[in-house]
């Protein structure tokens, strides 16, 4: 059962099912984008910007960019690296270029 509640990301990076992880909050604006884009319920548009709001006020860094990849549950910084071995530029840059094409491809009928 312990497995299910924490992860070992390496390197003494543990993290627990509390803990905040850059790779869920990309995936959740996916979703959320394309809740909005296509399903035209103004909740997953309103839960895109709280969302897209959490990301840039938690884990973009403002100063040198990039995400941070963990945080606690109070939004405390866990780790200061924006990369290792399991944090490269994919997840990130996916988001951005798919809800950017979702948004584009469906412009004018979202919430329509």
């Amino acid at each position: 059962e312990e497995e299910f509640r924490s992860s070992d990301y390496g390197k003494g990076l543990h993290v627990s099912w509390d803990e905040k992880v850059w790779w869920v909050q990309a995936e959740a604006l996916i979703a959320c984008a394309y809740g909005a884009a296509y399903i035209g319920n103004p909740e997953y548009l309103m839960q895109f910007e709280y969302q897209l709001e959490y990301v840039r006020s938690h884990f973009l860094d403002t100063e040198y960019g990039e995400w941070y990849a963990f945080l606690s549950r109070d939004n405390t910084i866990l780790d200061d690296r924006k990369g290792f071995l399991l944090k490269g530029p994919y997840h990130v840059v996916r988001c951005l270029l798919e809800v950017q094409d979702i948004f584009r491809r469906t412009q004018g009928r979202i919430l329509s």
